[in-house]
């Protein structure tokens, strides 16, 4: 009844709150000043209503576990991506000494890594000082000061030496990233060699004729208006991180359509701010931003359900040096070559990356660091 209600509410909401046609947000300070007021805004009554967790929940492969407590569902969309990453074993875990948790909201993210992996210190950055401040409470709060800090940073330019983490974890925040091929650029800095890249985004469908050609005009528009009020540059599919990755170096070694684990999500989404106490905050405590930003949610919801948006995941790793004194034709054979040691279905699971999976489901810091030829704690996991 809830969403039968929204539903019928949505055209006049969307008409107050949204403009018929809108371009993404470009490569600039408006930009990354407007996803910084967004949250320093909206974090408050997102944090009271939903915890500290600020992102997707993720409700079984198939998205059938749809009674799922909201929270759970957060921290069992963590869990899949840590074990999507391949650091899933105990001895994996106590490998990673170094993480960056890029776009790390108040810091739930970050502090389940510290958690998960007991070894590690753990670094997240935002662009909202409003965030990295209550996650720095949080940190404290919880006895994880020591591990886990938060801090302001732009992750186009990360202030941290080349080399430094072991696993960079990224869950919905690629999205925001007006220039992919800088990100990953800085993302490829940052690893150490060996280390691993996890991440899970909001990406438009793919674009070929088997997945329907070009996107129509009102498919574009439909991603318009989702930008306007998410602060959001041009969409991409997944198969365009997967491209920028070979570019940078990164080898992507998997990737999943994990729409149909996340689809419960957004109808939850709705029903929470629809709450009587959570409305009035909305329409008479909150900025106007925080208010489209819910009614934007209804556009998030209809997206997925018309397969216009998808919930991508994809890991990738750094690669090794080739081994000392390899040089000329030989260092670049060897750095072509796989390991030895890798399998059959390794090999499979590389060249199967090179595009996107099919909608499959899921079968699932410290600021310093080791320099670029410092790889002792890198994870090598495949």
């Amino acid at each position: 009844a809830v969403l039968a209600l929204a539903a019928a509410a949505a055209p006049l909401l969307l008409w107050a709150v949204l403009p018929y046609s809108w371009r993404p947000y470009g490569n600039d300070k408006r930009l990354f000043d407007g996803i910084s007021d967004f949250y320093n805004k909206s974090s408050g009554i997102w944090e009271q209503v939903w915890g500290e967790h600020m992102h997707s929940g993720h409700y079984g492969a198939d998205g059938a576990d749809v009674d799922k407590d909201p929270q759970q569902a957060q921290h069992d969309m963590m869990e899949e991506l840590l074990r999507f990453s391949g650091v899933n074993t105990k001895s994996k875990k106590e490998r990673v000494k170094s993480i960056i948790d890029i776009g790390c909201g108040i810091g739930g993210s970050s502090r389940f890594l510290a958690r998960s992996c007991e070894n590690a210190e753990v670094t997240g950055v935002t662009l909202s000082p409003v965030q990295a401040a209550r996650a720095t409470e949080l940190n404290r709060e919880e006895g994880l000061h020591t591990r886990v800090q938060n801090v302001v940073a732009n992750a186009l330019k990360l202030p941290y030496p080349d080399g430094s983490f072991d696993l960079a974890w990224s869950l919905e925040s690629g999205e925001h990233m007006p220039d992919k091929e800088a990100w990953l650029a800085e993302v490829y800095r940052v690893l150490k060699p060996g280390g691993t890249f996890v991440c899970v985004t909001w990406c438009h469908r793919e674009e070929g004729e088997d997945e329907g050609g070009a996107l129509t005009a009102a498919e574009a528009r439909h991603l318009g208006r989702i930008s306007y009020n998410y602060h959001l540059p041009e969409w991409v599919p997944l198969s365009r991180y997967v491209d920028v990755c070979s570019k940078t170096g990164l080898e992507v070694s998997a990737t999943e359509d994990w729409t149909a684990a996340i689809l419960p999500f957004w109808p939850a989404v709705i029903r929470s701010a629809l709450q009587p106490m959570v409305l009035v905050q909305l329409l008479f405590c909150t900025s106007w931003a925080t208010v489209k930003g819910a009614v934007t949610a209804l556009l998030m919801m209809q997206g997925f359900n018309m397969h216009l948006l998808v919930f991508g995941a994809f890991v990738a790793t750094k690669g090794l040096p080739p081994p000392s004194g390899v040089s000329g034709r030989r260092r670049r054979a060897a750095s072509r070559s796989p390991s030895p040691a890798a399998t059959g279905a390794q090999r499979a699971t590389r060249r199967s990356a090179r595009k996107p999976a099919s909608s499959s489901g899921s079968s699932g810091g410290s600021s310093s660091g080791g320099g670029e030829g410092d790889d002792s704690a890198a994870i090598y996991l495949y």
